[in-house]
């Protein structure tokens, strides 16, 4: 577990919370086993930006087991990997009903990401922006594509074209999620 010295408080948060932005934070939830609350650090990876938190998506290793976890549910899961390299699977892992990777730029300085990380598409979080980050990196290239397929797969929504400024690898032609049963705008 990182010390609490070793992240620090958003100063922008609007550049910072983009879309693919990967980052570490202390998190709190219930023990498995116990239902008593527990804190560890957690991975998450922003996938829809909103004004003071962002909808994101946990990175888990379940505890170095990746998807040959029980109750773990491997194609709602992708490996997530450090970019250039390959995956690396977890023995007794169903790798063919895996998504394909997500790869990831990794920005911070000593961090990495560890063979089991597994994103989990069909359960997201909200996370506030006051919070305390450490940086990891960012989703990169075409995984920026895949990670927002995924998602609205996983979630029942359609892709539809966005600027680019919303990423934070913006550098690639995105898209936004949009609900495919309510075809009309937003006003707010």
């Amino acid at each position: 577990m990182l010390t609490f010295e070793e992240f620090e408080e958003v100063r922008n948060p609007r550049n910072f919370f983009k879309i693919g932005r990967v980052f570490i934070t202390s998190w709190t939830e219930p023990d498995g086993r116990t239902g008593q609350p527990h804190t560890k650090d957690a991975r998450f990876v922003v996938v829809k930006p909103g004004a003071g938190f962002s909808v994101c998506l946990r990175i888990s290793t379940y505890s170095g087991q990746a998807t040959t976890k029980p109750g773990v549910i491997p194609y709602q899961h992708a490996a997530v990997v450090e970019q250039g390299h390959p995956p690396a699977w977890i023995d007794g892992e169903d790798f063919p009903k895996l998504l394909p990777p997500i790869e990831i730029k990794i920005e911070g300085q000593g961090v990495d990401v560890s063979p089991a990380s597994r994103i989990n598409f069909a359960k997201p979080y909200t996370i506030e922006h006051n919070i305390k980050v450490r940086n990891v990196g960012r989703v990169v290239g075409e995984s920026v594509r895949q990670l927002e397929h995924y998602l609205a797969h996983f979630l029942g929504f359609q892709v539809v074209p966005k600027h680019p400024t919303e990423y934070a690898d913006a550098t690639d032609t995105h898209e936004e999620l949009a609900m495919s049963q309510y075809p009309y705008q937003h006003y707010y």
